[in-house]
């Protein structure tokens, strides 16, 4: 277990394709899912952005009739990017002069990108 502590594996792969997704419920549950997996590379070896282990219910209207709906079924409660998105998550960061806008969505993209581009816009002015 202390080699685990290290660092982590990165879950997006088979195991995680093949899991069933409703099990990803909580920061423990992504825990107990990843720390069974070798890590990527040796501590201090290199560093790497990994998604694992955040936490947003996010909202979609992309299967069935548009009604909107949680992605949980879709792949697990899921890790945010710094720009773009899945299904029921998206987010972006917009960097312009002295302001930096963050916006983290739990809906479908472009979300986030539209909000963050309007509010950057605004305060760029």
């Amino acid at each position: 277990m202390f080699t685990r502590a290290y660092g982590l594996a990165d879950f997006f792969g088979p195991e995680f394709n093949n899991a069933t997704k409703d099990r990803f419920v909580s920061n423990a549950a992504y825990f107990d899912f990843v720390s069974r997996l070798p890590p990527s590379f040796a501590p201090g070896e290199r560093n790497q952005y990994c998604n694992g282990c955040y936490i947003a219910l996010g909202y979609t209207r992309r299967e069935g009739d548009g009604t909107l709906r949680s992605n949980l079924a879709m792949h697990g409660v899921t890790g945010l990017g710094i720009a773009g998105g899945a299904p029921g998550t998206n987010a972006t960061l917009e960097a312009w002069s002295e302001w930096v806008v963050v916006v983290l969505s739990n809906f479908d993209p472009p979300t986030a990108e539209r909000i963050g581009t309007a509010l950057a816009n605004a305060l760029a002015r």
